[in-house]
């Protein structure tokens, strides 16, 4: 808290910093009736989120992301790997689905 305060020595509201409660950027939000001005978020539930996974190719390292997809192949953002068809191949590299690992960031 000192460095705060020197540094924003004079600035409104120097002395008490704004607290921050960080959420998923689609939480639902609601008003909160005790201050009307102000919006407060409702709870969220994290077995709700869907986890994608991404997967990279082992002969080129192109990655396949669930969540974004490949629109332009006409695979649908949100589309999992194993609902591609077992036809599909790297768009780099050209090789089948069997040389895709998935991979954590």
């Amino acid at each position: 808290m000192k460095g705060y305060r020197r540094i924003h020595r004079g600035r409104a509201n120097a002395t008490n910093p704004v607290p921050l409660r960080l959420s998923p950027p689609d939480a639902p939000r609601s008003r909160d009736p005790a201050t009307p001005n102000a919006m407060v978020l409702q709870e969220f539930n994290m077995s709700e989120v869907v986890e994608y996974k991404s997967w990279v190719c082992l002969i080129c390292g192109w990655v396949y992301n669930e969540a974004e997809g490949l629109p332009d192949e006409g695979i649908a953002a949100g589309t999992r790997f194993a609902d591609i068809p077992d036809n599909w191949r790297c768009p780099l590299c050209d090789v089948g689905k069997e040389d895709f690992v998935v991979v954590e960031f």
